[in-house]
């Protein structure tokens, strides 16, 4: 009986929220991404970025070169307000040590010029493919 009146005085409470202040809490969580400018590398793209990983990566000695599979990790990483390099993991690879060498490699970025929204920095999610090549 109690749990019952609990659930109602809830339901009641957030009937008396009025639709304009439920629309101006929803505008405000949701950002314009049109608005958004994204961080740039170096005065680059993440195309650059791209190109200055597969520079850094230091293959695992476990690593086969000589069958003709090629390997991909997927990087995600936040750049923060700060222009740092942040948040980083393999979101996609099947292989631990490639996984690792990627994550290193990405950990080694220099600060970036933060992404920007209506003229503040923020904080920005990218994801960078790191590519194993066998030669």
């Amino acid at each position: 009986m109690t749990l019952m009146m609990v659930l109602s005085s809830t339901s009641l409470f957030a009937q008396n929220v009025s639709r304009r202040e439920a629309k101006k809490a929803m505008e405000a969580s949701v950002l314009d991404e049109s608005k958004i400018v994204n961080p740039t590398f170096g005065g680059g793209s993440i195309d650059d970025f791209a190109l200055w990983v597969q520079a850094q990566v230091e293959y695992p000695r476990s690593f086969t070169r000589s069958n003709s599979l090629s390997r991909v990790v997927l990087v995600e990483f936040t750049v923060n307000a700060e222009g740092e390099v942040v948040d980083i993991h393999a979101s996609f690879g099947s292989n631990p040590e490639l996984n690792a060498a990627a994550v290193k490699a990405v950990a080694k970025s220099p600060k970036w010029e933060p992404g920007k929204y209506k003229g503040k920095n923020i904080g920005v999610r990218l994801t960078v493919p790191v590519v194993f090549e066998n030669e």
